[in-house]
């Protein structure tokens, strides 16, 4: 009962502060008037007993305050006390108080962003039920990265895995689709195994989906549309469960829709058919399939990927023709979404938390500076009775309360920018869509703010504890306050921040080179002037038409007749398109029939003017002609890769190759020229082998014709001059003119396609360069700052100076020399450091080079300009002092 009305008096204290105030005034003065009673009914006299009243009580404040402790929230109320003096200090100090909660809004607001986007992308599971059970598994071969699976290998798998619990094979898919209105249209999505929608444990919202393997025969077909293609297209009506949705030609039933935000395995599939694979999946060498699987619970990672090798190792034995050499292995699928850009996101957050550094650098400084010119005042507080426990408290309550304001204030610059990352990283980010700022983040970015504010609290506050009142109370204005010690603290601060700002400079600046460097780097053509455009016909032609006599070559004759084109040609797989298909080979009159010594390459069918339309150099022989038709000896053409790679010393050309896997076997092909090799996945990969077949000798009705020619076929079209986007209608006439029902997309030019094979890399020495200038804006602040606050507390030294002879020029040459040694100290630590994190970055970002001299020596010297101009104005303001003058002051 006591501890309830204890507990009850402690929490009408706080809500209603000023009656009770009011009821322990009542009370004492009826104490008071009671005890005067007393004492004049004893016969004393009124002013007697007033005086032996008050006298009792010891001092009427003291007794208040003896009874606010009895409350016990007298922390409380002194913390409210300290909280509202610390607001009046800010508003007394409104340039301090701006200057700081920018700065530190500017670290903590990236900060909140990159730590958004860390937890939306990297930590966040991805949107299924139990998705750490979900992994990946890619074939593996010495000395080549994860690639794709076989259907026998993937059907022996499953079959003799015994720690998944179940396991789906999908292949990305692209399709010319006709809606039940008749419109066409083309789309991305996937085929998959049936189970697919089990592995990811995700149902359709609407309908079901795909019937089982063992309920899924003949020709019947079935499709699962996404949620926006549902809505776009079909007009959310739920009677389109049912209808017929045409893909690549054949009739499918719309068996379901999948919920909002469901993506896989891209972000823009918008629909899943049932994987039913061509003849030659049979072909155990024909890798295709993409493979995902559902861990049983309680078993590890390392425990499958044990379990893969001893199955890689009994298949090999079992089929040593087609998996020699081969293993598989594992990896969350969170990481095959997200391995690519872990490393730079990763490099991006080490940069904003060193930004955050500098701003609490910066901050300290300032908090230092500002509590030199209030010692007189803690001198004061001290002198009152406050001991060094109450003035450190108050203290770490003005940086806890600008903390807080700071990091408000960067929380909503967060917000803020939020959208405009996700409108530019939506090509470069995986899951960009996910990116939410989430309250994990904000909880997370208030302890960093309150690390923070003990940080830079705690110079101030060591400096209040170590004060001599009275040699504070007798330091007039003017004096150097401070001494050699705090200004050799701030000293070391501001050369921090010029370390850390210099790491950030050169990081930036080796991006921004090895960026420019791509983009400059030989690509093997010239993308100036050339429009491309994807096709797609439509999948109801006859099996056995000739696409290249029929649809390919008409287009191409027309499009070569407009006016404005050059010369046109088209692939199946465009440079810097990160699209390929590779195979092995045989070379005749040598004995590698193994499959272990069989040269491999990039294969493309291309037509004879693709070559001039993006100007590949020939280096040997010649392109390819009119007269390489059907029925004529097979021709090829290979890249210098290939033909440095099997022809050393010789000459490729009139060599023959051949293929033999299963129903791709051909008769010899003979090599009629050597071009230069251009960049098949990405600028900042070497080239690979490549070998070019004549679209016109690709045989009709026939694996070659589905693996080459009905396909994604891009055209690249090189105009005489000017713009060449103006042809783009033109062409796309010409195109529906032969092929009604053929699709168009993608429509770019040749430098738009460069431009996005390097989104990624510019996307972060955008992000680097803007946090590098923000640092160095923060970082030239804090010695502006130091400079002048030497400045305005050593007035009485230079006017000394002056008065004993020195010139303006030497008071001018002393504050920069004192600029000059900061930077020089700073440069020092900031070179070590840019030395190790070049090499860190080197080994996380591929084609970055560790070390860059050039873009170090712009960063240091740039740097240097921005310090002089930092220090001149503290220098020109000492030099103006009038000596006299300030001498008179003191």
């Amino acid at each position: 009962m006591r501890s309830f009305r204890k507990w009850r008096l402690r929490l009408r204290s706080l809500l209603d502060r000023s009656q009770v105030e009011s009821d322990l005034d009542d009370e004492l003065r009826d104490y008071v008037e009671w005890e005067i009673d007393k004492a004049m009914a004893a016969g004393g006299s009124p002013g007697e007993a007033r005086r032996a009243a008050i006298s009792a009580l010891r001092g009427m404040e003291r007794v208040k305050e003896e009874c606010r402790d009895a409350r016990g929230i007298r922390w409380f109320e002194d913390t409210l006390g300290d909280l509202r003096f610390a607001l009046r200090m800010l508003r007394r100090a409104p340039g301090f108080a701006a200057i700081a909660i920018l700065t530190l809004a500017l670290g903590a607001g990236v900060n909140a962003l990159m730590f958004t986007v860390i937890d939306s992308v990297l930590l966040r599971p991805l949107p299924y039920p139990d998705s750490a059970q979900l992994v990946s598994i890619d074939s593996v071969r010495a000395g080549s990265d994860r690639g794709s699976i076989s259907l026998p290998n993937f059907l022996d798998i499953r079959r003799q895995s015994r720690l998944f619990s179940k396991m789906a094979a999908y292949e990305e898919n692209s399709a010319s689709l006709r809606l039940p209105s008749g419109e066409p249209l083309h789309s991305s999505g996937a085929a998959a195994s049936p189970n697919l929608f089990e592995v990811l444990r995700v149902r359709p919202m609407l309908g079901s989906p795909f019937p089982a393997e063992e309920d899924h025969a003949g020709e019947a077909c079935s499709v699962v549309l996404s949620a926006d293609f549902w809505r776009e297209h079909l007009s959310s009506d739920p009677r389109a469960i049912g209808q017929s949705l045409t893909v690549d030609g054949k009739s499918c039933s719309i068996s379901g829709v999948m919920p909002d935000g469901f993506a896989f395995p891209a972000r823009d599939s918008e629909f899943w058919i049932p994987l039913q694979p061509a003849p030659d999946a049979a072909n155990r060498g024909a890798s295709f399939l993409e493979i995902i699987g559902r861990l049983k619970p309680g078993v590890t990672l390392a425990a499958a990927q044990t379990e893969l090798k001893v199955i890689a190792s009994r298949l090999e034995k079992a089929y040593p023709d087609d998996d020699n050499g081969l293993g598989f292995g594992a990896r969350f699928y969170q990481d095959r979404v997200t391995g690519d850009v872990r490393p730079a996101l990763l490099a991006l957050l080490g940069a904003v938390a060193i930004l955050l550094l500098i701003a609490s650098a910066n901050i300290a400084n300032l908090q230092l500076a500002r509590a030199l010119g209030r010692k007189r005042e803690m001198a004061i507080r001290a002198a009152l009775g406050a001991g060094r426990t109450r003035v450190a408290r108050q203290l770490f309550t003005e940086s806890i309360l600008l903390a807080l304001i700071g990091t408000g204030a960067g929380l909503i610059l967060a917000v803020g920018s939020l959208g405009l990352l996700k409108r530019i990283a939506a090509d470069a980010i995986p899951r960009v869509q996910e990116i939410a700022l989430r309250p994990e983040v904000c909880l997370a970015l208030l302890v960093i703010a309150g690390v923070s504010a003990l940080l830079f609290g705690l110079a101030p506050a060591w400096q209040a504890a170590r004060r001599d009142i009275e040699a504070a109370l007798r330091e007039s204005v003017g004096a150097v306050a401070g001494g050699h010690n705090q200004q050799k603290l701030r000293d070391v601060l501001v050369v921090a921040q010029l370390s850390l700002t210099i790491m950030l400079l050169a990081g930036s600046g080796m991006l921004l080179r090895t960026l420019y460097g791509l983009l400059h780097a030989d690509a093997g053509f010239a993308a100036q002037q050339v429009l491309t455009m994807q096709t797609a016909v439509s999948g109801t032609e006859p099996q056995d038409q000739n696409l290249a006599t029929t649809v390919y070559a008409p287009e191409l004759d027309q499009i070569e007749q407009l006016p404005g084109v050059k010369v046109a040609g088209f692939v199946t797989f465009l440079p810097l398109s990160n699209g390929s298909a590779s195979a092995s080979f045989l070379i005749q009159g040598r004995s590698n029939r193994s499959p272990g010594s069989q040269p491999r390459a990039l294969l493309n069918a291309a037509s004879d003017h693709f070559f001039s339309a993006l100007r590949v150099p020939l280096l040997k022989g010649r392109f390819f002609s009119r007269a390489d038709t059907l029925g004529r000896p097979r021709v090829a053409i290979v890249n210098d890769v290939l033909a440095r790679r099997c022809f050393a010393g010789e000459n490729p050309v009139g060599k023959q190759i051949a293929f033999d896997a299963g129903d791709f076997k051909t008769d010899p092909i003979t090599i009629v020229g050597v071009v230069h090799s251009t960049r098949q996945t990405g600028l900042a990969e070497p080239p690979d082998a490549q070998l070019y077949l004549d679209f016109r000798q690709v045989p009709p009705a026939t694996l070659w014709s589905q693996f080459l020619l009905k396909q994604i076929m891009t055209y690249a079209v090189r105009v005489s001059s000017g713009d060449p986007v103006t042809v783009s209608k033109s062409v796309q006439q010409v195109i529906h003119r032969v092929d009604p029902g053929q699709t168009v997309f993608h429509i770019a030019t040749m430098q738009e396609v460069v431009s996005a094979s390097v989104e990624g890399r510019r996307l972060g020495a955008i992000l680097l360069s803007v946090f590098a200038g923000l640092a160095l804006v923060v970082a030239v602040a804090g010695l502006y700052g130091v400079l002048s606050y030497m400045v305005s507390q050593r007035k009485r030294d230079i006017a000394v100076r002056m008065a004993l002879g020195a010139s303006r020029d030497d008071v001018v040459r002393m504050i920069l020399s004192r600029a000059l040694l900061l930077y020089a100290i700073g440069l020092t630590g900031g070179v070590v450091g840019v030395i190790w994190c070049g090499h860190l970055l080197s080994s996380m970002l591929a084609g970055l080079q560790p070390w860059d001299p050039l873009a170090l020596g712009i960063t240091t010297f740039g740097l240097l300009l921005v310090c002089f101009v930092a220090a001149w104005f503290p220098a020109r303001r000492a030099a103006s002092l009038d000596p006299y003058a300030t001498l008179r002051a003191e």
